[in-house]
């Protein structure tokens, strides 16, 4: 949704462009919490489970930047052997369940956007 700026003076219309950018700054960190929020959801879903420890330990970090427009997302499993599984060593095969878990997440998320469009 377009933000409306109207003003009289310059005080006024730098307190207007303010107000804005704090509006879609708060919205961008919304939606990468909701992001965050399914990448874990579907990276647990997709994780490989002997004793469930693995699973435990997908996390997801947001970190906001100085910038108004700086906000990353880290989809992460912080168990040791993690990599291990997902990426597969020369005696056991891949199980990927973070990679393939975001890339899900990303593609709901894009069709929860466009559908917001119509």
């Amino acid at each position: 949704m377009p933000a409306h700026i109207a003003w009289e003076n310059e005080a006024q219309w730098r307190d207007a462009v303010v107000r804005a950018l704090d509006d879609w700054d708060s919205g961008l960190r919304a939606n990468m919490g909701r992001l965050a929020e399914l990448a874990e959801r579907e990276a647990k879903a997709r994780c490989p489970v002997d004793t469930g420890r693995l699973r435990n330990g997908v996390q997801t970090d947001l970190d906001t930047g100085e910038a108004h427009s700086d906000v990353q997302m880290v989809l992460f499993d912080d168990v040791p052997y993690a990599p291990f599984v997902e990426f597969g060593t020369r005696f056991m095969r891949a199980q990927p369940f973070l990679r393939p878990g975001l890339a899900a997440a990303q593609a709901h998320y894009e069709r929860e956007m466009i559908q917001g469009l119509r």
